[in-house]
């Protein structure tokens, strides 16, 4: 009479290393995401810090320079008043996107009032780093996009 432990003394090490080796694999890519997508990341949050403290110089830093050339402090500001995002305690991203030289970050800007608004930052590579080119609070208002000339009046040339 054979036993049949002989052979699941076989395959067991075999399945226990194959299943060590796609957790290592796996979380290496984890962290190979995670770290490409950093910058995107940190530009995002630095954005909304610098709004926390409400310093707009620091905020327009994170900023693409069309995102710059087509939109000034007003229309920044007046974007953060609507959306309720004066008073800014942090943020929290869900999924970040990486194409070439284009990133979109989604997740959620935290207010010091309790509110999570949905947002959506699309991003640019420029300089060597990622910067915003736009702004969107999901299921906000009307002119939830804040783009580069989206203040513009009809007729304006780009």
């Amino acid at each position: 009479m054979t036993s049949s432990a002989a052979p699941i003394g076989l395959w067991l090490p075999a399945l226990l290393l194959g299943l060590l080796v796609a957790a290592v694999l796996s979380g290496g890519l984890v962290w190979l995401l995670i770290r490409l997508t950093r910058g995107m990341a940190e530009a995002g949050t630095g954005f909304f810090a610098a709004l926390a403290r409400h310093d707009a110089g620091a905020a327009r830093a994170f900023l693409s320079d069309a995102f710059l050339a087509a939109t000034d402090a007003a229309a920044l500001h007046d974007w953060q008043v609507r959306h309720g995002l004066i008073e800014v305690r942090g943020t929290t991203w869900f999924g970040r996107k990486r194409m070439t030289g284009r990133g979109l970050l989604h997740g959620q800007v935290h207010t010091t009032h309790g509110r999570a608004v949905a947002m959506r930052v699309g991003l640019v590579k420029q300089d060597g780093g990622w910067k915003i080119y736009s702004l969107h609070a999901v299921g906000g208002p009307l002119g939830a996009f804040l783009t580069p000339g989206w203040q513009r009046h009809p007729g304006a040339t780009p």
